[in-house]
């Protein structure tokens, strides 16, 4: 009997027929279930004897909308190390911008200098990294501008270039 039970089970649901509705065996159809009490009942929300209205339940009446998802807190970007070189001939530059980075909340992994070029404090990133840059162009308005990792160019993560228009 739990064969046959099984295998008409496994066919109702390869070839798409529902399950059968739940409740006790033999039973065909939704159960009904009546309010309890009797015939003599008052009806919620028709008048009484006395004409006035009885409380009606309407919270099975009406469905209220599903709360709004409370807002999520945009992820910040990631803060990529970073590797501060000085591009001047003020000693120390570098050294200042990474105390100031840090000071900020960035990993500062080396310290160096440049012979590369540039014309202002620029920060350069690799691919991927565009969104970590523009967080430190935000907080450090010093940084006039950011770029693509030039080949070469030494450190990991995002370099910062300082020269000397760089705030002593």
């Amino acid at each position: 009997m739990l064969l046959v039970g099984t295998g008409i089970l496994l066919l109702n649901l390869f070839f798409g027929h529902p399950p059968p509705p739940p409740g006790p065996p033999g039973a065909v159809g939704p159960a009904v279930v009546s309010p309890p009490g009797g015939a003599d009942d008052p009806v919620i929300g028709t008048p009484s004897a006395s004409g006035v209205p009885l409380p009606s339940d309407s919270s099975s009446a009406v469905d209220e909308p599903a709360p709004e998802p409370e807002p999520t807190a945009v992820d910040a970007p990631a803060r990529a190390p970073l590797t501060v070189l000085n591009h001047s001939r003020i000693s120390g530059l570098a050294a200042k911008a990474a105390d100031d980075f840090r000071d900020g909340g960035w990993e500062v992994v080396e310290v160096g200098n440049t012979r590369l070029s540039v014309a202002e404090t620029t920060v350069f990133f690799e691919p991927g990294q565009e969104a970590s840059a523009a967080a430190l162009l935000a907080q450090f308005p010093a940084v006039r501008r950011s770029a693509p990792r030039p080949a070469g160019l030494p450190g990991r993560g995002l370099t910062v270039v300082v020269t000397r228009e760089y705030p002593r």
